[in-house]
């Protein structure tokens, strides 16, 4: 039995403001409009449905939620309960601001771990204003029988922290997965103190491919648009992977679907590197790249730290080159700072509002955005 990976995008909302993100500074975090049909069981039936009508004894699905904050997701018990009765699973990409007494919190506390692969929670500069209760989280989803991972996004301001979170993270027996902070500039930007400091750390060869910028598609093969695809169930399009967008294989919506061959040349052929970690850790970029083992082992708890020169030789030595262009990934003009400020959050909200509302909103799906207002 296989799973196939559905990397899903939820909505744009979320608790954090995130200096790095795109959906912070434009003010996208706020927007509630795109929560509101979830709250309609018979979307949320529909989505499951696609699945669920798409799953067989050998072939089953790991839909990846993120967003936005995926824990956010209205009716996500009644989501999370139809996927797992044909066998299906879902993870999280979450930055667990969430309280203990939240539903989807009890719901992952009470039952959630038959349907749930893992939780990658992110560390963000607001969550350390609640650092203990972070851990405390943490540790209570790793008790109920989770695969927690504890993710922290490298940038240059909070590189200090590693040493302690490491610690605190082995103690509870979560992995500790420290990535780059990905801008125009960075990770080429890192001093070599900097870089340093992330490689010290690092125990997977997704962390070293991204420390590096990704991995170069100029002859790049993988199974993307087969063993993974990527859903925007705001426009229920779906496409071979989260940066091949003008690729389009189905709709969800319209119950439409065109699954690609097993193998591939990457349809970016060279225009911006391979850098998702998710991609690498679930062998979908395979060969010298392939991370399915070291992250299967994050999965079971704390990880110590492998040699950075030892893990970057088993991705040169067999000719994978990395990517000499800058990835398609955090390209914010507020990334020299941590969080952002709630004012400057609201007050881009409103500055874009008509076009949330508007241009942004239209292209949407019919059956997404009937259920917005």
């Amino acid at each position: 039995m296989r799973y196939r990976v559905a990397e899903t995008f939820l909505f744009d909302t979320c608790t954090h403001k995130c200096a790095y993100c795109h959906f912070a500074e434009s003010g996208k975090v706020l927007d509630i409009s795109q929560m509101r049909p979830y709250r309609d069981p018979a979307f949320i039936d529909r989505i499951v449905e696609f699945f669920n009508n798409r799953t067989t004894d050998e072939d089953k699905w790991l839909l990846t939620l993120t967003g936005g904050e995926p824990m956010l997701m209205p009716n996500l018990e009644r989501f999370a309960r139809g996927l797992s009765s044909c066998g299906n699973k879902i993870a999280f990409y979450t930055a667990m601001l969430i309280g203990e007494t939240h539903p989807t919190f009890r719901f992952l506390i009470e039952e959630g771990t038959s349907v749930t692969d893992y939780i990658m929670a992110s560390f963000h500069p607001e969550a350390e204003a609640i650092e203990d209760q972070f851990f405390r989280r943490l540790a209570m989803l790793k008790a109920a029988g989770h695969s927690v991972i504890f993710r922290f996004v490298g940038h240059p301001a909070r590189l200090h922290r590693l040493d302690d979170l490491a610690h605190r993270c082995r103690e509870i027996d979560v992995a500790f997965h420290p990535t780059p902070l990905f801008s125009v500039d960075y990770p080429a930007a890192y001093t070599i103190e900097e870089r340093q400091a992330l490689e010290k750390h690092a125990c997977s060869l997704s962390q070293v491919i991204q420390l590096n910028g990704g991995i170069d598609t100029v002859e790049l093969q993988c199974s993307a648009g087969s063993d993974l695809i990527f859903i925007d169930l705001r426009t229920g399009d779906i496409t071979p992977c989260a940066h091949v967008g003008n690729l389009k294989l189905g709709n969800l919506y319209d119950d439409t679907f065109v699954q690609l061959p097993p193998v591939i040349p990457c349809p970016l052929k060279g225009s911006t590197p391979c850098s998702c970690d998710i991609h690498f850790q679930q062998g979908t970029v395979g060969g010298s790249s392939d991370d399915r083992s070291a992250f299967a082992a994050e999965k079971s708890g704390y990880v110590s730290p492998v040699s950075f020169d030892v893990l970057s030789r088993r991705i040169t030595e067999a000719g994978t080159r990395f990517g000499t262009t800058s990835p398609l990934m955090g390209r914010t003009e507020t990334v020299g700072q941590g969080a952002l400020d709630n004012e400057f959050v609201k007050a881009a909200y409103r500055m874009n509002k008509t076009y949330f509302d508007g241009p942004y909103s239209e292209r949407n799906h019919p059956a997404f955005r009937s259920r917005q207002s």
